[in-house]
């Protein structure tokens, strides 16, 4: 199950930082997960 902790940007002091830790089995893409976490149309990941 991913993990994640939202926690103060140490390098821009206005902006909110969020570490997530997760595994996938192997030939799993990361980026679809991050996608859908961060809910982001697929053509404005670049």
């Amino acid at each position: 199950q991913p993990e994640y902790v939202a926690s103060k940007d140490e390098l821009n002091s206005d902006k909110t930082k969020a570490v997530l830790e997760f595994s996938l089995p192997k030939g799993s893409y990361a980026t679809t997960l991050l996608r859908e976490y961060m809910k982001v149309d697929p053509k404005r990941m670049s």
